[in-house]
């Protein structure tokens, strides 16, 4: 680095900001309408009470990079069902939404 620090990337490192890259992609593919969707927002909320659990409960779990993933899971819930809702009033023009 310019400054003289030294930067050491993991594998750690390299997963997350992968998995940030798929958030994306989740989050791009909650704006879309359709049936599927529905699904989708389910096994979004399924991946995150799994990690959810997973985090608190079991061994091994309890390390930043992985509270960093349940985070990831959690926005994706949100955000998915944030522009459903958006969407579907945008789409069925409810008076006095805004």
């Amino acid at each position: 680095m310019p400054s003289g620090d030294v930067w050491s990337l993991t594998g750690t490192d390299v997963f997350v900001t992968a998995t940030f890259c798929l958030l994306f992609v989740e989050i791009v593919k909650a704006t879309r309408t359709g049936r599927g969707e529905i699904l989708n927002h389910a096994f979004s909320t399924l991946t995150f009470v799994a990690a959810l659990v997973e985090f608190l409960l079991l061994k091994g779990f309890t390390t930043s990079a992985f509270f960093l993933l349940v985070a990831m899971c959690l926005f994706d819930v949100l955000a998915g069902y944030t522009i459903s809702i958006v969407s579907a009033r945008r789409d069925f023009a409810i008076p006095g939404a805004d």
